[in-house]
């Protein structure tokens, strides 16, 4: 079992302004559980991909817009919309380790977990040693807290006649390279130029599955990788990458046709009588 994602509150969260954030906030929180590497976008970033931006008033989000911000955020992770009254088939997911970003009216949850709140509302859910609820209004890095599964149910039916309102999240699988490539390990530096568009890709058994996206700055910037793929056969692309260890793309691979790769020199080791070892 993963561990489970601290609280991400949306008090002081990077764009986050009054309580109609929340539905942003606890789908971010649900991405991440699925995957810890997962992007965190700004709350206007997270608003953009929904097409809803925040405007003067309550400026809330539905189904729609949680499906539709979530998606394009996060292209790569299986998403399932579930909009019943069917609570068995929501909660089977939970137990399997999927994440939720679920609407519940707030006054109808235990008191302990409303936080001073009463109306209409978006928490991350999730099973970790019995049902946890991710509040966005709770203590930013505090454990999400205990509920028991009647209670949710209760505050995720009272929000719409009975349905259950939710985006589900599984959990990201890491799939191996694929076979068509060779990898050798061979470290050095990749320079993303100025201006310079670049993609982050993780493999998948389809090819590779684009994740992030470097958007053009006006200075150079660098990073460290240890390890260059090559296709050996067919037309997967791209041909070439590189797998990156540090900074923005850190544990994904970037095309070298994207960045300037400079290669470690080779360490060369005498040894007095012995042939020379020349290890890379």
């Amino acid at each position: 079992m993963t561990a489970l994602p601290p609280t991400i509150s949306q008090i002081g969260y990077p764009g986050a302004g009054d309580i109609d954030d929340c539905w942003c906030v606890a789908t971010i929180w649900a991405a991440v559980g699925a995957d810890p590497d997962a992007e965190r976008p700004t709350v206007p970033e997270f608003r953009a991909a929904a097409h809803n931006p925040d405007r003067p008033g309550p400026t809330g989000g539905d189904l729609d817009d949680v499906i539709r911000g979530a998606s394009q955020t996060w292209p790569y992770l299986t998403l399932e919309r579930h909009d019943t009254a069917d609570w068995e088939t929501f909660a089977r997911r939970i137990a399997e380790g999927w994440y939720g970003s679920l609407a519940v009216l707030s006054s109808a949850l235990p008191a302990r977990l409303q936080y001073g709140f009463r109306g209409a509302h978006q928490v991350g859910v999730a099973i970790h040693n019995g049902w946890r609820v991710m509040n966005p209004l709770a203590r930013d890095g505090s454990t999400p807290g205990w509920i028991e599964e009647h209670e949710l149910r209760t505050a995720a039916r009272a929000v719409d006649r009975g349905r259950i309102l939710a985006a589900l999240f599984e959990p990201w699988k890491e799939v191996v390279a694929l076979p068509i490539y060779v990898q050798r390990d061979r470290p050095g530096t990749l320079t993303v130029r100025a201006g310079a568009t670049v993609t982050g890709y993780r493999p998948i058994a389809a090819g590779w599955q684009p994740v992030k996206t470097w958007e053009p700055k006006p200075a150079a910037s660098t990073a460290r990788f240890d390890a260059h793929l090559s296709r050996l056969s067919g037309t997967t692309r791209p041909a070439s990458l590189l797998r990156v260890i540090s900074g923005y793309f850190d544990g994904l691979y970037v095309s070298t046709a994207e960045v300037d790769e400079t290669f470690d020199p080779p360490s060369v080791t005498f040894t007095l009588g012995s042939p020379v070892t020349v290890t890379r």
